[in-house]
């Protein structure tokens, strides 16, 4: 808290209180923080901005307000385009094609995301969606293993409630 009272326009600061936020489960907060950088975008470096709209675009699929599907579109085709390299930004554009119906141009992006994962909560997160995105061609027993897979990694994951859902599962503490 220190250094974002400090230096309340820093980029990196707000970058990092955005991303304490999200993962103490204030997603809508964390959202306003990441808008607030895009506020001066044309003086952050490129690829801040561009973390900067992949995050907004995260948060608006954790709120999980319909409303917000349209500016996770935007943010996170532009985010995409501009680094298409960065494994959490395409694993961003895929989950939002899902989003969208669109499950096997999100899965293609998804599938290549999850190879360079890092984390535990960012592979469950990504699995979730893979569970969404088959669920939504109609392949079940799929979605149901790539769920399970997922409540391993991080029980707690954000879109595991979806995924069991969409694969057909009672809840996520269904087996």
């Amino acid at each position: 808290g220190q250094g974002l009272a400090q230096y309340p326009t820093n980029p990196l600061m707000l970058n990092t209180a955005g991303y304490v936020l999200f993962q103490t489960g204030q997603w809508d907060q964390a959202r306003q923080v990441w808008l607030s950088q895009l506020e001066d975008a044309d003086k952050l470096k490129p690829e801040v901005k561009f973390i900067a709209m992949n995050n907004i675009a995260y948060a608006n699929l954790t709120i999980n307000d319909p409303s917000l599907l349209d500016e996770a579109d935007r943010y996170s085709t532009e985010a995409f385009k501009n680094m298409p390299w960065i494994a959490p930004l395409r694993g961003t554009r895929g989950s939002v094609l899902i989003e969208l119906n669109k499950p096997k141009e999100g899965l293609e992006l998804l599938r290549s995301s999850l190879e360079k994962t890092n984390t535990s909560a960012e592979k469950a997160s990504t699995m979730s969606y893979i569970a969404i995105g088959e669920a939504r061609l109609g392949n079940q027993a799929e979605a149901q293993r790539f769920v399970r897979a997922a409540r391993l990694l991080d029980p707690k994951c954000a879109f595991l409630e979806r995924a069991a859902q969409e694969a057909g599962m009672e809840g996520a503490k269904a087996g």
